[in-house]
């Protein structure tokens, strides 16, 4: 295979292009375009073509199997042809009829007016097109404009002509009824007899109604580390990745100490306690600046105050996070939070050092108030690269004590450590595995 081969193909499906033993066809959208390659293999090749992407690196989670590298996923999705319920003169059909990729020795295609028939399978339960799907409708009608009459031949020894009746309402702009969905889902079981039908139409109708609730659950992943140890970069690389598997991922920036509310309340503070320091109370911090920094060598606080001051540090912290990450968890986006509990909780420390019972409650009290995290990483960078990756006006002992910190607290959260002087793409691979094993590895629906 050429590397003009390679490039018009893409990299996953010339590496399969180059290890199946049979043809391959290719029943999703057509590469390099697709998110994900999606393939039907024969019974004898499957083992061979699981073994050899195994081998490339790939992990398998039922059909689906996935490679992270270079800060992005590659998707492999195989099943057997002849599990599709057809006759094997029907498979033979398909077959026979497949047409060569460009660019392919054994990746080959449907015939339009069997990719129809796929499409109309996939469409059955839900009555929706996704983007994808649609392109590769318009593609097969383009390529052959009697693929609708074709596949309507063909539907009924598909046992799809529910399905095709349904994608044909799905084509013109139209949701075909709940019961036509149920009916079209169920026909490939009306063979099988009474009983067999009236298995076949609770089993449509539960399908039916999964995917009409079915909502992808949303999900919080932190990430936490002193500046300079590559939050965003990594954070950026998820994106990507977690794209590639069809999540709708949002990357939010928290910091306890910047927050607007947290000011305010500095300011309502310093008015409540003006009466105190005319009285001649002057170890009570008079602003917000003053507040965030009590529990620090260079004052003395009052030590009532200081533990009050961080409990609200806690809950203030708490409240962002609830209102930076539940709507978006409420949609089943994946919340990539650059800065999350842990990185409070080593705040709370410094600021308030001279008081660990009080650091101890306010810590708890921001987990609990915060939406548990599916998945925590601690970017570990030693102290002397921090500084000089971002050279500020903090000391090395400074930073020094602050590593120290994040080292001793980050296993209270869960948090995975991991080495941020490793190369970006392998901490980027491995992160994106750690998040995909935490989300179920599981394929999506609708996601060719």
């Amino acid at each position: 295979m050429t590397g003009a081969d390679v490039r018009a193909l893409g990299t996953v499906a010339a590496l399969v292009d180059a290890v199946a033993g049979g043809p391959l066809l290719v029943i999703g959208s057509l590469p390099p375009h697709g998110r994900d390659l999606d393939l039907a293999a024969t019974p004898e090749d499957e083992g061979s073509l699981r073994g050899a992407l195994a081998d490339a690196g790939f992990v398998r989670h039922g059909d689906q199997h996935v490679r992270f590298t270079g800060g992005s996923a590659q998707v492999v999705e195989v099943s057997v042809v002849e599990d599709w319920g057809l006759a094997p003169s029907e498979v033979e059909q398909v077959r026979a009829s497949a047409l060569p990729l460009p660019g392919a020795s054994r990746l080959v295609r449907p015939a339009p007016h069997h990719a129809v028939l796929l499409l109309a399978e996939q469409t059955a339960a839900s009555g929706r097109l996704t983007r994808g799907r649609r392109e590769r409708l318009a593609g097969a009608l383009a390529q052959d404009p009697a693929a609708w009459d074709r596949a309507a031949t063909a539907a009924r020894a598909w046992r799809c002509r529910g399905a095709l009746r349904v994608l044909r309402t799905a084509a013109d702009g139209h949701r075909a009824g709940p019961l036509a969905r149920v009916l079209a889902v169920a026909e490939p079981a009306r063979s099988g007899g009474p009983l067999g039908a009236l298995r076949g139409l609770r089993s449509g109708a539960r399908r039916v109604a999964q995917h009409r609730l079915r909502r992808r659950r949303g999900a919080v992943v932190a990430m936490s580390g002193v500046d300079g140890a590559g939050k965003s970069t990594q954070a950026a690389a998820l994106v990507a990745a977690l794209e590639q598997l069809g999540e709708e991922p949002v990357v939010v920036w928290s910091r306890v100490r910047f927050d607007p509310l947290l000011a305010r309340l500095g300011s309502m503070a310093k008015a409540a306690l003006r009466p105190l320091r005319a009285a001649g109370s002057g170890t009570v911090p008079l602003n917000a600046e003053e507040l965030a920094a009590v529990g620090t060598p260079e004052r003395a606080p009052h030590r009532a105050v200081d533990a009050v001051w961080a409990q609200v540090n806690a809950v203030v912290d708490g409240y962002r996070h609830v209102r930076l990450c539940a709507p978006h968890v409420r949609k089943g986006k994946v919340v990539i939070c650059d800065r999350y509990t842990l990185d409070s909780h080593v705040h709370l420390a410094e600021r308030f050092a001279d008081h660990p019972r009080a650091v101890r409650v306010a810590a708890a009290l921001d987990v609990a108030l915060s939406p548990r995290a599916a998945a925590a990483f601690y970017l570990d960078l030693p102290a002397e690269v921090a500084s000089a990756r971002k050279p500020e006006d903090v000391s090395l002992d400074r930073l020094h004590e602050h590593v120290a910190t994040y080292r001793r607290l980050h296993d209270r959260h869960g948090a995975v450590r991991l080495d941020a002087t490793a190369p970006s793409d392998a901490v980027a691979a491995r992160l994106a595995r750690a998040v995909w094993a935490a989300r179920g590895g599981a394929p999506l629906e609708g996601s060719s």
